[in-house]
């Protein structure tokens, strides 16, 4: 979920001058009983995405940043520390295995959740 609202939020910020074209990674969830501490990559696919996400002097990413935090600490619960990153991964798109690795329940179980009940 915290994923797919940092995705949101990429495509709300920049007007969706990046459909499509972009992921969201979540490569560290903790939590505790006062702070979540989560650390995201946001994948594109081009240099001119990279440039949109981050904007003048980062100020684009940071605007991402504290509205995916704001909905994210309301799913929670407690105070989140959101930490993104952008990266470019050309053709992501048409990569079975990074396609799949996008999958939550593999990302939960990469993270160190519990297992997936359906395997």
């Amino acid at each position: 979920m915290a994923a797919e609202l940092i995705r949101e939020h990429v495509l709300m910020q920049t007007h969706e001058e990046v459909p499509h074209a972009v992921s969201v990674l979540i490569e560290q969830f903790e939590e505790s009983p006062r702070l979540t501490r989560i650390a995201a990559v946001i994948y594109c696919e081009r240099d001119g995405q990279k440039a949109i996400l981050l904007g003048k002097g980062g100020q684009m990413l940071k605007k991402i940043g504290t509205a995916a935090r704001l909905d994210i600490e309301k799913m929670v619960g407690t105070k989140v520390f959101l930490e993104l990153f952008v990266k470019i991964k050309a053709g992501w798109r048409d990569s079975r295995s990074f396609v799949e690795e996008l999958d939550w329940r593999r990302q939960l179980q990469q993270i160190g959740g519990p297992p997936d009940p359906e395997s």
